[in-house]
């Protein structure tokens, strides 16, 4: 039946050679990287980095039976903030699966480890190099993570890595479904009681609370009662600042570059930033892991989940061109 299936899908390509241009924005840290081609009944999600916004036109293409087709996206919106928070997940997620794949197969580097140590901090990501992220106290500061990083690299540099038997396939079977994965990995349910997610986020329980990975341990806060009005005008500023929130009782965050100190119910606060008291995105500053989400083929652009000033995109719904090349292919 594996095999039958197998035989199905390779037996009925709708486009091969695939190619993705964008003019209009900087496109780069695509995955996956080359394209695969696509066969019936499959689809191909691409994520990615851009800078800039504005109109931009998407061509892809590729060859049907040997001919060259080119379908062309024109009046496509990337946004300068906005978008759906699970892209951005997608997108480090498959990063990581292709940064955990060149050091089987090239042997630790300091600056791939590096990669990976910072990348799993933002987005929760558990993996072989970042298990201090259960293991070791948070908050996560810049100083922190470079200490994380060095002790990583030290520790992968004196460990063999095995090239045969179980633990070798298991790790290229971990990095390869990291790499060609449909969503976004999340913290294991082991680890709900230390690591969550929330709006874009993702916070890691230290001395009573849940601190934003994002927070530079030093920096000033404002702290916002649980369950006052200051608090629920802050929760209604941004539907993602509002998931973030919902993370627990007391919670520290970062938001359009202020920390909010969520404290217990009766507890000291201060007064709220102006900016808090309208709609708007999340534009929260990161080190270097920095993405904004925009938009999809057709025309819809993101919104309301801001991060950063590079951006992430999902470039491509290859659904829509597959159905399309069928159809025409069907014609012919």
């Amino acid at each position: 039946a594996a095999v039958e299936t197998l035989y199905a899908k390779v037996s009925s390509p709708v486009l091969t050679g695939v190619a993705l241009e964008v003019e209009g924005v900087t496109v780069s840290d695509i995955h996956p990287d080359p394209l695969p081609d696509i066969f019936r009944g499959g689809q191909l999600v691409v994520a990615g980095r851009y800078e800039g916004s504005g109109d931009a036109t998407i061509t892809l293409s590729g060859r049907v039976r040997g001919e060259p087709v080119a379908l062309v996206f024109d009046d496509i919106r990337f946004a300068a903030a906005g978008g759906d928070p699970t892209v951005a997940r997608l997108w480090a997620t498959r990063k990581i699966g292709e940064l955990l794949t060149a050091i089987r197969l090239e042997g630790p580097n300091d600056e791939i480890i590096g990669q990976i140590v910072r990348l799993s901090i933002r987005w929760g990501i558990v993996t072989p190099y970042t298990s201090y992220l259960v293991t070791e106290d948070a908050p996560f500061g810049d100083e922190a993570i470079d200490e994380i990083a060095r002790a990583a690299a030290d520790t992968a540099a004196a460990t063999t890595l095995p090239i045969s038997g179980e633990a070798a396939v298991g790790a290229a079977d971990f990095a390869g479904d990291l790499a060609a994965a449909d969503t976004g990995a999340v913290p294991g349910a082991e680890y709900g009681d230390l690591v969550r997610t929330g709006g874009g986020r993702t916070f890691r329980y230290s001395e009573g609370r849940w601190v934003d990975t994002a927070f530079e341990p030093g920096s000033a806060t404002v702290r916002v009662a649980f369950g006052s009005p200051d608090y629920f005008a802050l929760a209604a500023s941004d539907p993602l600042l509002a998931a973030a929130l919902a993370v627990g009782t007391e919670v520290t965050v970062l938001h359009q570059g202020t920390v909010f100190e969520i404290v217990a119910d009766g507890g000291p606060s201060d007064p709220l930033p102006d900016p808090t008291t309208t709609t708007l995105p999340l534009t929260a500053t990161d080190s270097d892991t920095d993405t904004t989400l925009a938009a999809l083929p057709g025309g819809a652009s993101g919104g309301g989940a801001a991060e950063f000033p590079m951006a992430l995109a999902v470039l491509a719904a290859a659904l829509i061109a597959a159905v399309t090349l069928a159809l025409r292919t069907r014609r012919r």
